[in-house]
């Protein structure tokens, strides 16, 4: 659908015309570099799952140095622009997809699976599980995703400038949501783990330790992007223009970075008990209301104009926040019936 639908899509978001090609180019390899990522996906989680988070570590590492040395050759080298860093990373994606696959095969006895035809059939029962867990969950990230499309739509009608400036936020977001998806995928293993064996003291107790560590870590974060703005910045751009505004939107970003550190914790609880609905409705407010509530609020009437889509970006995030820290205080996640009991 991304390869068919990628012009109307990026109309749609508004790309400035100076980006229209570079644009077009990275949405199309990155659309054929999604299987990988599935795949990769997947075997890791199965992997987490078996308790094994290391071997994802060194899966994901390999790739990221294949990534980096492919985006020098590429994209400094060949001077291949965007349509390098898609191919990069995509053939990076293909790398730690191989690497998980190599690994669960040459392993299978242990993981239980032996590969074969037949086993690959569909378990009904099984499968209702799955989806009633996944479901929701994809439908959640449709929300957040959808929203936060929304926003950079209204930000881009600002020019080129002012979305560079947010194709560079989005770079250390995900320099940000290193540590804290991290954080929430462990504590949904661990949780997952711990409801299965009725020990709801080491539950909180991993809560507190994850919820611990994302602070720390947006401190340190926080701390070198307010005292060194034009330097983070002009890791990814060297337009004066950007730079400009780098301290502006690094102040911004960082309680964008506060919801990341105190919402992914408690969220992985959220997901390790199987309460997944609850996920899917505090994805629908924090997406739907608070995000595009916040951001045309911020933008018109408060006239914030292109800062308060930003704004309305990084504050709807307590939203997620506050709903699931209300949660884990009421100890309703305690009763949680294991949705396997029937499989």
């Amino acid at each position: 659908m991304g390869l068919i639908f990628k012009n109307p899509v990026l109309r749609l978001l508004n790309t400035p015309s100076e980006a229209w090609t570079d644009a077009t180019e990275y949405m199309f390899w990155c659309c054929l570099g999604i299987p990988f990522t599935y795949g990769y996906g997947t075997l890791c989680s199965v992997l987490r799952g078996m308790g094994d988070s290391t071997r994802p570590m060194y899966i994901i590492a390999a790739a990221a140095i294949t990534n980096m040395i492919l985006d020098l050759i590429l994209v400094w080298g060949l001077g291949m622009r965007a349509k390098g860093a898609a191919i990069a990373t995509s053939l990076a994606q293909l790398v730690s997809f191989l690497f998980a696959l190599i690994y669960l095969y040459k392993h299978r006895e242990t993981f239980g699976f032996d590969f074969k035809r037949e086993s690959f059939r569909i378990h009904k029962r099984t499968l209702r599980v799955v989806i009633s867990l996944a479901a929701p969950l994809a439908f959640q990230q449709i929300a957040i995703n959808i929203s936060m499309m929304c926003v950079n739509s209204w930000v881009n009608v600002y020019g080129v400038v002012a979305s560079a400036v947010g194709g560079v936020g989005s770079k250390l977001n995900s320099v940000c949501s290193i540590v804290t998806n991290s954080m929430q995928t462990a504590e949904a293993t661990i949780t997952g783990q711990n409801i299965a064996a009725r020990n709801t003291d080491r539950v909180k107790r991993s809560l507190f330790t994850s919820t611990g560590i994302c602070m720390i870590y947006w401190v340190v974060l926080s701390a070198l992007f307010l005292l060194f703005p034009r330097a983070v910045f002009g890791i990814f751009s060297s337009d004066e223009a950007v730079l400009a505004m780098a301290g502006d939107y690094t102040f911004i970003m960082i309680w964008m970075f506060l919801t990341f550190a105190l919402m992914a914790p408690v969220l992985g609880l959220i997901s390790g008990v199987g309460n997944v609905r609850l996920n899917f409705v505090i994805a629908l407010i924090d997406g739907v209301a608070a995000r595009i509530g916040l951001s045309l609020l911020l933008a018109g009437p408060a006239g914030l104009g292109l800062y308060g889509y930003w704004w309305g970006n990084a504050l709807a995030g307590f939203v997620s926040v506050i709903c699931g820290w209300i949660y884990f205080a009421t100890g309703r996640w305690k009763s949680r019936q294991l949705l396997t009991a029937d499989v």
